[in-house]
């Protein structure tokens, strides 16, 4: 039962003095500012908060958290997950963090980048490593000569459970036709054919209509064609340094890992001041003045209203107006210390409506016994009790 009462307001003033009233406003959170609609978006020449690319930022967390040393339980329950500063211990690990912001960007969206290729390569090579396997009966010198002046030839694979139909209906059709089965992958059997000239047309037919898939040898170079199990030995050698530069760069990122909290509190604060930057399109602005609407807690209205007197000496203007119906009043909680904490939980399942009760005072002692019964270990569940 402890909503915060707000009251609709509306302000308007001089130009010059814009800069300075809204990052008051954002830096002591007293105001909410209601969107208005026809609002012409401002590019960047206004965009004075934030400096860094939040999704780049975001793009590098996303990365680097699977590299993150693992935190020991206690400390990971005793932080809870979060960092917790005053505004001027963050500034100053930002700030200390700054020079080192775009090199370990550009690092993690390279190595990232050349992470998703090697993996990519090295869930492609081990299936055509196997493939050149089960070929290498096929011997070497002859995969440039699969077709001569006088002979067609196929190289193919075709479903275990057909072969035998499909070599006994290319035998048949011919004795101008010589077929080898290679051997076994997968389920399929790689199957090589080769007939004279005078019936490639009704071998070719026999093909087409059964469920025979061509293989691609396109991936090895012009030397390797000439011998199957030296191309694989290559393949083999190309796999094994895959492994070893995806090994390198895995170690760079755990390194570059190391710079995840400080990453996180630098996406906390440009994320905010983005959020801040938006308002601007929240407010009209001409030429000479600015307007703008908003909701701000009644007790806090007086105070605020006082600081506008004497911060631009009559020039910036306030007034509290009654809210009208279609207005979607913003919720606000505020609850005593020993319930505060379990706010959270409140909004997870959402807040509160017009005319409704803040259930938080109701939720907090059950939430606080489920989940002591939900502990298994009575003692274990009456230590975190006792701390929470």
């Amino acid at each position: 039962m402890s909503k915060v009462d707000l009251a609709k307001v509306q302000i308007i003033g001089l130009k010059e003095h814009y800069k300075i009233f809204l990052p008051h406003i954002h830096k002591n959170g007293i105001l909410h500012v209601i969107p208005q609609e026809g609002v012409e978006h401002r590019e960047s020449d206004e965009t004075f908060f934030h400096r860094y690319d939040v999704a780049r930022i975001e793009f590098a967390i996303d990365y680097l958290k699977r590299f993150q040393k693992s935190k020991s339980k206690l400390e990971s329950f005793l932080a809870g997950g979060k960092m917790i500063l005053s505004e001027s211990e963050l500034e100053e690990q930002v700030k200390a963090f700054g020079p080192k912001v775009d090199e370990i960007l550009d690092k993690t969206a390279h190595y990232r980048e050349q992470l998703i290729r090697l993996r990519n390569e090295s869930e492609i090579l081990p299936k055509r490593i196997l493939l050149l396997q089960t070929l290498e009966p096929f011997g070497s010198g002859q995969i440039d000569d699969l077709t001569t002046d006088k002979t067609r030839s196929w190289l193919g694979a075709i479903t275990d459970d057909k072969v035998e139909l499909f070599v006994n209906a290319i035998s048949q059709e011919s004795n101008l036709v010589d077929t080898q089965v290679l051997g076994s992958l997968d389920g399929r059997s790689y199957v090589r054919v080769t007939a004279h000239g005078s019936v490639e047309s009704d071998i070719s037919t026999i093909i087409s209509q059964s469920d025979f898939d061509s293989v691609d040898l396109g991936f090895l170079s012009v030397e390797a064609k000439g011998d199957i199990q030296e191309a694989r030995k290559n393949l083999e050698a190309e796999l094994e340094s895959i492994k070893k530069e995806i090994t390198a760069i895995e170690t760079h990122s755990t390194e570059l890992a190391e710079y995840l909290d400080a990453l996180k509190l630098l996406h906390d604060k440009e994320y905010w001041k983005v959020q801040k930057d938006a308002v601007k399109d929240q407010v009209y602005l001409s030429d000479r003045v600015f307007a703008l609407e908003g909701w701000i807690a009644g007790k806090e209205l007086k105070k605020f209203k006082k600081w506008i007197h004497n911060a631009f000496a009559g020039e910036v203007s306030i007034e509290a107006v009654e809210p009208e119906e279609q207005d979607v009043v913003p919720v606000f909680l505020d609850n005593k210390v020993g319930i505060k904490s379990y706010e959270t939980i409140v909004e997870m399942y959402g807040l509160p409506g017009k005319g409704e009760l803040d259930p938080t005072m109701w939720v907090a002692p059950f939430f606080f016994i489920f989940f002591g019964i939900c502990l298994s270990d009575v003692g274990y569940g009456t230590l975190i009790a006792l701390v929470s």
